[in-house]
């Protein structure tokens, strides 16, 4: 039973980490709507540059996101079909 209520919570952590990050290109996109056309490499390091920032996210954001690298990131949006 614990295996299942670990798997359930990394599953809402993820979650929860998508929603940040599909938040954040939402920022950017209304920053700069030239980034449609971006590579998804450049995307990823401007994302990461701002989840890094400090104060750019909560403290609880902040947390969520500690592990993902840029790699974690790339493959999240390459399953996401409104980016990049």
């Amino acid at each position: 039973m614990d295996l299942k209520k670990n798997k359930t919570d990394e599953e809402l952590k993820s979650e929860k980490q998508k929603k940040i990050i599909e938040r954040v290109v939402d920022d950017m996109s209304k920053e700069d709507q030239s980034l449609y056309y971006a590579p998804t490499v450049d995307i990823v390091r401007i994302i990461m540059s701002k989840i890094e920032t400090e104060g750019y996210l909560s403290k609880e954001e902040a947390l969520l996101m500690e592990g993902l690298d840029f790699r974690d990131i790339q493959n999240f949006l390459s399953y996401a079909s409104n980016c990049c």
